[in-house]
């Protein structure tokens, strides 16, 4: 018996042996720079690849890459006054460098076909961490990302990690004014009225230094504020009050910081306009936000998030109380 055991246990030895070196002589994944080295037309995309030192250098599984040509990437360099792409992230700060390179990956394969019009997350992350949003607009096989149309000249390419294509654009890093004027399908008066502001909001709402949330009425909420003040359109409400009623009225809707709506539940926040408070709360099942004025909009939806802070989509304008 016990010369049994100590054979069972030898064999039970050498299979565990075994298995140890068959499991070292699988082949491990390729590393993502290693997979994009087969499409030599955008070597230069896999060199901003391998000098990100994050996790894009590893495989990350089950995404979409929109990469851009070797002449685009090129014609980035030398308008940046860059030699190659550690001068380039030296230049314009790791942050902002990984958020760049981060904007040309999506956290899902998908085929051309496959996108939708919506705001989608990218693998980039702002400044707090938070994960940043691109606008998608795609109608049969034309695609705009941020309202720029992707011109592609290879598309659907399967690479371990996900689909590949390869673009003649370079994706830029979304402000929350940018995300504002993508999305004409909800935003097209909001974005002019922005504009309009005699301080220009667009601007303060594209600063890449300053973090702010924008709650941000839709098309269908301006038209209801214009008919129940009995203007026509925007310009109508420009002309019956004036550009700086344009202005209060716009920044009662932004608040300073980068917010989770989720960690507002039953608090006041200060607006841009002169302090004065809107207050988020959950009621229901749903979101609100309200000001003193008993003015109040349910959130439709929340969290879009760019590289300087956060847009909360609303379905009525806050009135100034």
């Amino acid at each position: 018996m016990r010369k049994i055991a100590l054979l069972l246990i030898c064999i039970s030895i050498i299979a565990c042996k075994k298995e140890n070196e068959a499991n070292n002589s699988l082949p491990t994944e390729p590393s993502l720079v290693q997979q994009l080295a087969q499409f030599p037309s955008i070597s230069l995309f896999t060199q901003a690849i391998a000098a990100c030192e994050d996790t894009l250098n590893a495989s990350p599984n089950e995404i979409t890459i929109y990469a851009p040509t070797n002449e685009v990437l090129s014609t980035f360099l030398q308008d940046a006054g860059a030699a190659d792409f550690t001068e380039l992230k030296a230049r314009i700060g790791i942050e902002f460098y990984r958020a760049w390179l981060g904007c040309h990956f999506f956290p899902s394969a998908l085929r051309l076909e496959q996108m939708q019009t919506a705001y989608i997350p990218t693998l980039a992350y702002n400044p707090l961490g938070q994960q940043i949003h691109t606008y998608s607009q795609r109608e049969k096989s034309v695609l705009a990302l941020n309202g720029q149309f992707v011109n592609l000249v290879s598309r659907d390419n399967v690479i371990p990690s996900g689909i590949l294509h390869i673009s003649t654009e370079k994706m830029q890093v979304p402000t929350i004014t940018k995300l504002v004027s993508a999305n004409g399908n909800s935003f097209s008066i909001l974005k002019r009225a922005l504009q309009l502001t005699e301080n220009s909001l667009a601007s303060l709402l594209n600063r890449e230094d300053q973090m702010y949330t924008l709650f941000a009425p839709n098309d269908a909420a301006f038209d209801r504020f214009f008919q129940d003040l009995g203007c026509s359109d925007l310009d109508g409400f420009i002309e019956k009050f004036d550009n700086q009623a344009l202005e209060n009225l716009l920044k009662h809707h932004i608040v300073r910081g980068s917010l989770d709506i989720s960690s507002l539940n039953g608090h006041n926040i200060k607006s841009l306009f002169q302090d004065k408070e809107i207050s988020v709360s959950l009621a229901h099942g749903n979101l609100k936000v309200s000001n003193t004025g008993g003015f109040e909009a349910h959130i439709v939806q929340t969290d879009i998030t760019a590289f300087n802070g956060r847009i909360q989509l609303i379905d009525q304008v806050l009135k100034l109380p």
